[in-house]
């Protein structure tokens, strides 16, 4: 059993970073589209859109939001990994934004905030695959 779990861990370090960076991209790019579908007033009462707002005009921050997403499942299929780190860190970005609006304007642990914490994860461990050479 033991061996079984060290093969599946090695199998994921080594190949399947693919899919956790296009999903993180998928979520990243329908989190964006969605909010920019929404109404200003129901995006206010939401504590992780909260400080968007406050730093960007509303439809801007959801087509940013969107548009990182995209970018990062695009560059899954493009062959620089400079192209990928900047992707990840971006989405890296936005997700650490999504739970610092979480933790301050929400009462309590939500599991938003667990959901973002695993994305911000994700990309940060792209991060570190592209800036090691690895694919």
């Amino acid at each position: 059993m033991i061996r079984r779990a060290r093969n599946f861990l090695r199998t994921l370090i080594r190949r399947e970073h693919w899919w956790a960076e296009a999903w993180s991209g998928l979520m990243l790019a329908s989190f964006g589209a969605v909010s920019l579908m929404a109404r200003p007033e129901h995006l206010h009462a939401l504590p992780s859109t909260r400080s968007f707002m406050l730093l960007m005009p509303n439809g801007i921050w959801q087509a940013v939001m969107a548009a990182s997403g995209i970018f990062q499942m695009v560059t899954l299929l493009a062959d620089s990994r400079w192209r990928r780190c900047a992707a990840a860190f971006l989405a890296a970005f936005f997700y650490a934004w999504i739970t610092e609006n979480q933790i301050l304007f929400s009462y309590g642990l939500h599991p938003v905030i667990l959901l973002s914490a695993g994305w911000i994860g994700v990309n940060m461990f792209a991060v570190s695959r592209a800036i090691g050479g690895l694919r």
